[in-house]
C-alpha cells in the first residue's frame, strides 16, 4: 500500500499523530501483538521472541491508535564490527492504519532509543520483495548496506536487503 501525494500525507500525518501513542508490552496483550505479527510477517516468531518483548520494556513497544493496539516494534543491542547496533528485529502495523504515521511515530522511538543509549548505527533486515518497506526506510534516509542470500528459509525469494542508518 502506498501513500498519498506528500502534501496530503503531511495533512493526514498531522491530524492522526494525536491519536498514536506508544505503550509496553506485557502478558496482557501480547496475544494481540502475536496476531498483529502473523498478519503483517511473512514469517512466524517463537515464544522465546514474545517473551523477551515482554521483558524488554524499553525496546519493545507496542502501538495504540484511539486506544487499539495496531502495530509493535521490537529491538536488540547488537555487535557490528565491533561497535554498538540496535538492530530493529519487528517494526509493523496493520495495513488499515498505514499511512497515518504510526510507523514513523515508531521509528522516531527506535531514533531517540538509539540516541539514549548512546548507539550510533541502525539495521535490519527486509525481505527484498517488500518494497513499500525497503521505500519506508529510504524515504528516512536508510541505506541498502548488502544483499544476503538464503536469510530466509520459508519464503521466496530467499534473500534480504540489510538497511542501516548512522545517526549524527
Amino acid at each position: 500500500m502506498s501513500c498519498l501525494t506528500q502534501d496530503t500525507h503531511l495533512e493526514k500525518y498531522t491530524y492522526h499523530a494525536k491519536f498514536i501513542e506508544l505503550g509496553l508490552i506485557t502478558e496482557h496483550n501480547i496475544n494481540q501483538i502475536k496476531l498483529i505479527n502473523q498478519t503483517i510477517f511473512p514469517i512466524k516468531y517463537g515464544e522465546s521472541f514474545y517473551k523477551k518483548c515482554t521483558i524488554s520494556s524499553d525496546l519493545c513497544k507496542c502501538a495504540f491508535y484511539k486506544g487499539l493496539i495496531v502495530g509493535n516494534v521490537c529491538c536488540k543491542i547488537i555487535s557490528v564490527g565491533g561497535i554498538s547496533c540496535l538492530y530493529i528485529m519487528t517494526l509493523g502495523c496493520l495495513p488499515s492504519y498505514r499511512c497515518v504515521g504510526i510507523g514513523s511515530k515508531m521509528l522516531e522511538y527506535v531514533h531517540q532509543l538509539a540516541k539514549d543509549k548512546n548507539i550510533r548505527l541502525i539495521q535490519l533486515h527486509v525481505h527484498t520483495v517488500n518494497n513499500d518497506a525497503v521505500q519506508f526506510y529510504k524515504k528516512r534516509n536508510y541505506t541498502i548496506s548488502a544483499t544476503v542470500e538464503n536469510y530466509y528459509c520459508l519464503l521466496e525469494p530467499k534473500s534480504a536487503f540489510i538497511l542501516e542508518k548512522m545517526l549524527d
